[in-house]
């Protein structure tokens, strides 16, 4: 079996396939501890493994999966079944590799816009021939939040809660009308902007906000959280299969 693990900025999620190439197993941790990783691979009889992660390398985990299993390096050099047109692909983050890996796997001869919903808004472009070109990032829902209160002297703290109409009838209510609507047409706006060059796009959102932006943006694939760990299988069955 095959264990990938996802290191986000706020999250850490961790999957299990087996041989067939379905997700046997899927957990999101706030800190995946050498515990958990040991109890983990006591459960599946893992063989190989991969790790992308945005954070600074946590050595003992590599270490570990080094000790255990066959673990595969993943870095700016590893092979891709995609081909990547970014010119500082040294800063690209393997997070955004591994969705746009996804992407092309699920809809492999069609234009997609991958936007993942969470710490940032991250918009991933990848053409119907397998070229990656990049995208933007912008601040996630919970950072737009923390900067009007943070950086501001007397805006409160809001919570995300639900999605609310566009006119806010108190601070409260304006704050969160400006953060949510304001992403709401961000988003909506990048896709209409692909959509002027590319007709035919099609759009997929993940992350741990995606569940909460699905009933507000229209035409779009919600693929769920696991969906990076699916770009990350592909591109560990294609290294481990060169070595």
């Amino acid at each position: 079996m095959d264990l990938t693990i996802d290191i986000g900025n706020t999250l850490c999620k961790a999957g299990v396939f087996d041989k067939n190439g379905d997700l046997v197993f899927f957990e999101k941790y706030e800190t995946l501890s050498l515990a958990q990783l040991e109890m983990l691979c006591e459960k599946y009889p893992i063989t190989r493994s991969i790790v992308a992660s945005v954070r600074e390398q946590n050595t003992d985990i590599e270490n570990f999966l080094v000790a255990k299993t066959h673990h595969i390096p993943f870095s700016h050099a590893s092979l891709l079944p995609v081909a990547i047109r970014y010119e500082t692909p040294h800063t690209l983050g393997l997070d955004r590799i591994a969705n746009a890996v996804a992407a092309h796997l699920h809809y492999p001869n069609e234009n997609t816009l991958s936007i993942q919903a969470g710490t940032c808004i991250v918009y991933d472009f990848i053409d119907n021939q397998g070229v990656y070109f990049g995208g933007a990032i912008s601040p996630g829902i919970d950072m737009r939040f923390k900067a009007l209160h943070y950086f501001t002297g007397k805006l409160p703290l809001v919570e995300k809660k639900e999605i609310i109409r566009y006119v806010g009838q108190n601070t409260q209510q304006s704050v969160k009308s400006g953060v949510i609507n304001g992403l709401i047409f961000e988003i909506e706006g990048f896709i209409n902007q692909y959509k002027t060059d590319y007709p035919d796009l099609k759009v997929v959102m993940t992350g741990g906000d995606g569940d909460y932006l699905r009933k507000s943006i229209k035409n779009v694939i919600f693929a769920g959280s696991n969906f990076i760990l699916k770009g990350l299988h592909e591109i560990l069955k294609l290294n481990a299969e060169k070595i």
